[in-house]
């Protein structure tokens, strides 16, 4: 409060500071919130897209929310009920997650990881099957809460129809519902994201871009990857770049935002056709 009224007293300073808030100097109505494109009688996309950010937003559509997230819920219990009754999906998605496990880099030693050794490799095959497992439920379960208060803000929305208006404050039962389902959406997203940094790296176009650390201990989990300093491409450095600001989750991520982020990769994987083929199917699914 302090640095917005010497603000105000650096902008006004041909005013005297004690006459600021006298009956000399009245407060005056807010102006009526006018578009270039109603003054200029024209309609100009420049004028528009310039504009949106400050314009009163729309209507939220929670039914269409809702309709997707229940859609997602339903495929992911799809997918599960397909893991366990067809043996020909529940293969593929194997095969699929287990090509985008780091495991499958060499060390910088050029030597395949410990799982691979003789009589080991069903440790390797139980990694992987219990990470296809575990996503598998956490998504069912995320996508059906999502889905729940998608509802239940679908229902406080029908109740205080009248009362929402962008000139008061949206009733509190309501407000405390969007900051919940935005929090669990927030939440959500962080999932994939944290899984992108391996799949990515791992993946059979980026594989040849990484090496393994040797693992100090064979029987841990945890692996460390390095870059073996091999040029990318232009397009391949681009589209890196964007996929690591995705799993990173920092600064960049913070200012931009997701949906600019993920806007911008899309554009850039129908741009370019190698951008495309860097893309797996794996991949494309956790973005």
């Amino acid at each position: 409060m302090v640095f917005l009224t010497d603000c105000c007293k650096q902008i006004l300073h041909d005013i005297p500071t004690d006459s600021l808030i006298s009956d000399s100097y009245p407060v005056q109505p807010e102006p009526p919130s006018k578009s270039e494109n109603s003054i200029t009688g024209h309609t100009s996309l420049a004028v528009t897209a310039a504009e949106t950010p400050y314009r009163l937003p729309s209507s939220l559509d929670i039914s269409r929310l809702l309709s997707l997230l229940s859609a997602t819920a339903a495929a992911k219990e799809d997918h599960i009920w397909s893991l366990r009754e067809d043996p020909g999906y529940f293969h593929q998605c194997v095969w699929e997650a287990s090509q985008h496990r780091q495991e499958m880099l060499n060390d910088t030693d050029g030597r395949k990881h410990p799982v691979f050794q003789p009589h080991r490799e069903d440790v390797f095959w139980h990694r992987v099957t219990a990470e296809i497992v575990a996503n598998s439920y956490v998504g069912l379960e995320s996508f059906s809460e999502l889905s729940r208060q998608a509802q239940d803000l679908h229902n406080l929305q029908s109740t205080y129809n009248l009362q929402i208006s962008p000139d008061r404050d949206l009733p509190e039962k309501y407000t405390d519902a969007l900051l919940k389902f935005r929090f669990y959406l927030q939440q959500l997203a962080k999932g994939p994201l944290s899984l992108l940094k391996g799949a990515v790296t791992a993946s059979p176009p980026f594989r040849p871009f990484s090496v393994r650390l040797p693992p100090d201990d064979p029987n841990s989990p945890l692996i460390s990857i390095q870059s073996n300093g091999r040029k990318m491409a232009p397009v391949e450095t681009h589209l890196m770049w964007l996929l690591q600001t995705l799993w990173e989750d920092g600064r960049t991520l913070f200012f931009c935002g997701v949906p600019l982020i993920v806007d911008e990769l899309q554009r850039l994987i129908d741009m370019e056709p190698k951008a495309k083929t860097m893309i797996t199917e794996y991949v494309g699914n956790l973005i």
